[in-house]
């Protein structure tokens, strides 16, 4: 009986809930991840992220920085949500040993912008490898 007392006696401790997002080959601990849209609704829309400066290597910082995949967040080890798309400009804050970072999201026509771009720069540093080829080739030729 005594057993039966102490069980239904006891009262819940609330468990803390453990906040995870994955990135990348990191997983990191973090206090809290939600979007956020400026200007009431009309602005631009971002990914908040706190996390702990504990938690979170400066390197670790820079790869969330160059992540072009999505942004995974658990919940004691329960995929929640995955965020695509948040890749634009990354901007963080640091106060009282928490970073807060935010990742912009990037829409369709965005998306096929930047990677119109980088096919620009391929495509112009080979012209540029060329020229500079035909140049020696033609020094050579004269030498």
């Amino acid at each position: 009986m005594e057993n039966i007392l102490n069980e239904t006696m006891t009262p819940d401790i609330p468990q803390e809930i453990i906040r995870e997002i994955s990135y990348g080959e990191n997983r990191i601990k973090v206090t809290s991840l939600y979007p956020y849209r400026y200007d009431y609704g009309k602005g631009r829309t971002v990914l908040r992220i706190d996390i702990p400066e504990a938690n979170i290597t400066l390197e670790q910082l820079a790869e969330l920085k160059a992540n072009t995949g999505a942004v995974d967040y658990y919940e004691d080890d329960a995929l929640k949500a995955s965020y695509e798309g948040y890749t634009a400009d990354f901007t963080y804050t640091y106060s009282n040993g928490n970073y807060s970072v935010e990742l912009q999201h990037v829409g369709e026509m965005e998306t096929e912008l930047i990677a119109l771009r980088k096919q620009l720069a391929q495509v112009a540093n080979m012209a540029e490898q060329a020229v500079a080829d035909a140049a020696y080739a033609s020094i050579m030729a004269e030498g």
